[in-house]
């Protein structure tokens, strides 16, 4: 991968031993992760978000979106499992009416139907397990202000 010494900085060092269950059973759990990737580490993330606001007659409508961008990364020390790259876009219309005192939204999240985990943990008794997050999902919210 890289030139012998060299660790990027999400990357273990030279001589790092981790125990998990993941790792070879040599009695103890524990394997050498030099210069593996850190885990739950991706190497990059970047997020963009955008809210726009048309005033009217019958009240203001503001339109948001937002888009977040998670590189792969590994969930285990043994690089056994990798989360794919995860690209996000969020969306919402929220209508305000003219006294301010009501208000409807519409919103969808994952709308680009990414299939990723919130979480993923492994165990001796149990193995490897996962916690996928919501599909692509609707919604809708009304307020009243007093």
């Amino acid at each position: 991968k890289n030139a012998p010494g060299y660790f990027p900085p999400n990357a273990y060092f030279a001589g790092s031993n981790i125990a998990s269950p993941s790792c070879t059973p040599n009695g103890t759990y524990t394997c050498d992760a030099s210069g593996l990737d850190l885990i739950r580490a991706p190497h990059y993330t970047a997020n963009f978000a955008a809210d726009y606001v048309i005033p009217s007659s019958v009240g203001d409508f503001d339109l948001n979106a937002n888009v977040s961008y998670t590189d792969s990364f590994y969930w285990f020390p043994d690089e056994s499992m990798k989360q794919p790259v995860a690209i996000l876009l969020n969306a919402s219309v929220k209508w305000t009416n003219p006294s301010g005192r009501y208000e409807l939204r519409l919103r969808g999240a994952n709308l680009t139907g990414v299939e990723y985990y919130s979480f993923g943990s492994e165990s001796i008794a149990y193995g490897q397990r996962f916690s996928p997050e919501p599909p692509r999902t609707f919604g809708i919210t009304a307020a009243m202000h007093f």
